[in-house]
């Protein structure tokens, strides 16, 4: 299936910073209007390791030096913005077909790392920008537990 490109994305450019979509610099407005600190589009965290694949492929493809052995790159995944390494905002309207598999691999290499101390936000719409916002601003001050 052929990668498909994100649908109704209109890049656009604020302070000077290119956003993917209007979607991202209303995220990036209000995270600046709320003196929530955060990086976008800077933190990229790799899924997967490059290998060398060694196997028998076919059609085989040879290599300049005429051996099968291939280089497989890495998998990688950039998010939208960092807050703090364990609080991380994807805002995504539409996704392509390869963000589901990629966004799970991502949570799981978190989850690994940071437990249940782990904040994952994924608006969909302005709306939900700001109400990841106001939640934000509670876990900065109090981590709220998973489990209530």
């Amino acid at each position: 299936m052929k990668n498909q490109k994100v649908k109704n994305a209109t890049p656009s450019t604020y302070n000077g910073i290119n956003f993917d979509s209007k979607l991202e610099m209303f995220c990036y407005q209000k995270l600046l209007e709320n003196n929530i600190k955060s990086t976008y589009n800077e933190n990229t965290y790799t899924l997967v390791e490059k290998y060398d694949y060694l196997g028998y492929e076919y059609p085989e493809k040879k290599t300049s030096k005429g051996n099968f052995r291939r280089v497989v790159l890495p998998i990688t995944y950039t998010p939208d913005f960092v807050i703090q390494e364990n609080i991380i905002i994807e805002c995504k309207g539409f996704a392509d077909n390869k963000f589901p598999i990629k966004w799970k691999m991502f949570k799981k290499q978190l989850q690994d790392k940071f437990s249940d101390n782990l904040y994952l936000f994924m608006p969909r719409n302005q709306k939900q920008v700001l109400e990841c916002i106001e939640k934000i601003k509670l876990i900065q001050h109090e981590p709220i537990s998973t489990y209530d």
